[in-house]
């Protein structure tokens, strides 16, 4: 199928879905998957294991998080997330990483000397989480976190959704320094570790946030329903986001528009139109 087609079908899905989304469920967070219209004998071979259906399947979407890694693909993919990311990242970005380093690194060097409080602050900052003693929940601090980033950061944003989202998610953050931890042992300590992931997820959807709110324009996965077309002449670059004293710091850096050789040809900007 071609891959403009695949993505005329991604699109529709998605806005379709995302309207029901908002309306299904005493939360407003699932969708209905129905089935039931399907043979027995397709099911099974399509979704071989899945039990026979009798009602509609409910689906619960992460489409916050998800934004996050689609984000990031568009440095490398043009803005395809349907190609070999993972190839990508060990076949060229890793050989190209690998040849830098045995361009300034040689067998034997020596190192710089460590400082004497070398991974002290890591350690201060590990216990400090570890000995939380606040009255939230990791889990009820993540949940906030993954409705404000599915109701205001989804694929279809308006301004008025970014806003509330930047303050909402910025209170969220706030609230991570009230977070309680049961377990405070070493040893295969899941709390712990969901905590540690819960503060890098917030840094995130922070930066993500306001770098949307930011972003006057429609591209890829970023859809403004209030700036629906692409401004290549105010956007054409990328984002840079920064998290400095616990707030968010936002920069920018032109787009490469040329190879670094001429063995491939440069594609020029193109306009996602169906």
């Amino acid at each position: 199928m071609h891959n403009d087609l695949v993505l005329i079908i991604i699109f529709c899905i998605s806005y379709m879905i995302l309207t029901l989304f908002f309306t299904t469920g005493p939360m407003k967070d699932h969708i209905y998957l129905h089935l039931n219209h399907l043979p027995p004998e397709v099911l099974k071979e399509r979704l071989p294991g899945l039990l026979p259906l009798k009602a509609m399947i409910p689906m619960q979407l992460f489409l916050g998080l998800w934004l996050l890694e689609r984000q990031l693909v568009p440095l490398f993919m043009g803005a395809n997330r349907l190609g070999a990311n993972s190839l990508l990242d060990i076949v060229v970005f890793g050989r190209a990483c690998a040849n830098r380093v045995a361009e300034i690194h040689r067998p034997g060097e020596t190192q710089k000397p460590l400082p004497k409080d070398a991974g002290e602050k890591t350690i201060a900052w590990l216990d400090k989480i570890r000995n939380s003693n606040g009255s939230l929940p990791t889990s009820k601090i993540r949940l906030n976190m993954q409705r404000i980033m599915q109701n205001n950061a989804a694929v279809f944003r308006t301004q008025e959704t970014l806003e509330e989202g930047c303050n909402l998610i910025d209170k969220a953050w706030e609230s991570y320094h009230d977070v309680k931890l049961k377990d405070r042992t070493l040893i295969w300590n899941s709390d712990l570790l969901e905590t540690i992931e819960l503060e890098n997820l917030l840094i995130n959807a922070c930066i993500t946030m306001h770098s949307a709110e930011a972003r006057k324009e429609s591209r890829g996965a970023h859809a403004r329903e209030d700036f629906t077309k692409r401004d290549d002449e105010k956007w054409m670059k990328h984002t840079l986001g920064y998290w400095e004293n616990e707030k968010v710091r936002l920069d920018y850096r032109p787009v490469h528009m040329n190879t670094l050789d001429d063995e491939v040809e440069t594609f020029p900007p193109k306009a996602r139109v169906y």
